[in-house]
């Protein structure tokens, strides 16, 4: 069985931030549309598991999603320290990173099963 500490962390560090900006989320709007949050929450951990039992059509969804979701969030990032909200740049910021890291090592680093 080939080690998947990696993927682990990888998931483990995606949804430790879909619970963080769903909190936000919460503190600064309420619980207006909790639901798509929860719903959100709920795909992210159905892809992660399929990920992580290296389902290929898993690993290109992953891919899409958070590449996508990165590279807004990158946008994003600028109109936030344009409009000086400093602490929600940065963690837009540090977010955007990961997704684009880690879905690039997903994508093109990693050896995947046949």
């Amino acid at each position: 069985m080939k080690k998947k500490t990696d993927l682990l962390i990888i998931i483990i560090l995606t949804i430790l931030i879909s619970i963080a900006s769903i909190s936000l989320f919460v503190n600064q709007y309420g619980l207006i549309k909790i639901n798509q949050q929860l719903i959100r929450l709920f795909l992210t951990l159905i892809l992660s598991y399929f990920l992580y039992l290296e389902k290929q059509w898993a690993r290109w969804i992953w891919v899409v999603l958070f590449y996508f979701t990165g590279i807004s969030g990158a946008i994003g990032v600028f109109s936030l320290f344009k409009n000086s909200i400093l602490t929600g740049g940065i963690i837009l910021s540090i977010m955007s990173l990961f997704y684009i890291g880690s879905t690039t090592y997903i994508a093109f680093i990693r050896k995947w099963q046949k």
